[in-house]
């Protein structure tokens, strides 16, 4: 297995966590990154929109691949469908997202309620992948039904190479405070490597998740807008405004030179609320962003911004 200590990871973001969102971060100080969730139904039916989401840059390793669904057969076959085609690290069960309609599915957070059936999916992964199987769970369903310390066990006496812990229950959804004691709790508990997620959004808040004690840490929403967080966090250098900018342009290059002119600006609308949100805090400015229609007005748009910025 890939060394777990001391990494950076960039979290499995649904709607955002593409090849290309990937290769900045990367490219900017993650050391491991995960597709966004893919459905273990869509795998065995061969969608194409679930393919999709397992594209990868040739430099994008180690990578792992965040399987969602209840049955624990489903996961093996899905795994098994994925290794036909692409090379990636591991593969990580999603038990922690809170979303209704992956809820809906008896999947996500909803694992966090039947214990017996992460077993169940850890065992017959391990069982038929090769690859080290990593969970990624809450702190529970809700406030009066915390199980993280059991389940965390229950994990990795299943064979889990490792856990990611993010810090809050599923009704907390990504609102509250990060519960530290809990990550610690579970890190002093298990022997595999505990990855600590939750809030890591700059320096002090990094330094509070290195109270617990954890093995490496998972950047998630904050990295959205912002992919040189990573290498800020971990002190390898300052970017000044115009790398940041030109960060930002470089993101937008590579939509419009793999999806073309006008569903390149879309796609990378997506992305570029943030950017502005975080490096210009100009929310007046994101109607501009969805009326632009040309690769031209885009490039014009960023000057645009550049000349407020000063």
């Amino acid at each position: 297995m890939f060394s777990i200590k001391n990494k950076f990871f960039l979290a499995p973001l649904a709607g955002y966590s593409d090849e290309l969102f990937r290769f900045l971060a990367r490219k900017h100080g993650a050391d491991v990154t995960i597709t966004e969730m893919v459905s273990v139904k869509g795998l065995i039916y061969r969608q194409k929109n679930t393919f999709d989401l397992l594209a990868s840059h040739a430099t994008d390793h180690p990578l792992g691949v965040q399987l969602f669904g209840y049955d624990a057969e489903d996961f093996a076959r899905a795994a098994e469908i994925v290794l036909e085609k692409h090379k990636v690290e591991f593969f990580d069960i999603n038990v922690g997202c809170p979303v209704k309609k992956v809820i809906k599915q008896k999947a996500g957070s909803y694992l966090m309620k039947e214990p017996k059936q992460v077993e169940s999916i850890i065992k017959a992964l391990v069982k038929n992948i090769s690859l080290p199987i990593s969970v990624k769970i809450r702190t529970g369903w809700d406030n009066k039904s915390k199980n993280y310390l059991s389940l965390a066990k229950l994990i990795e006496d299943s064979g889990a190479a490792f856990i990611t812990v993010h810090g809050r229950t599923r009704t907390e959804l990504f609102a509250g405070d990060v519960d530290y004691e809990a990550i610690s709790q579970i890190k002093a508990a298990l022997t595999i490597p505990v990855v600590g997620s939750g809030d890591i959004v700059d320096l002090d808040s990094f330094e509070k998740m290195r109270t617990t004690g954890c093995d490496s840490y998972m950047i998630g929403r904050a990295a959205i807008g912002q992919p040189w967080l990573f290498n800020e966090i971990k002190k390898i250098k300052e970017y000044s405004f115009k790398e940041k900018f030109n960060i930002m342009l470089e993101h937008f290059q590579l939509y419009e030179q793999k999806y073309g002119e006008s569903l390149g600006i879309r796609k990378f609308r997506n992305f570029g609320v943030h950017y502005i949100k975080k490096m210009f805090h100009k929310k007046a400015l994101l109607q501009k962003l969805f009326d632009i229609k040309t690769k031209e007005e885009m490039i014009d748009f960023f000057h645009q911004l550049v000349i407020l910025q000063k």
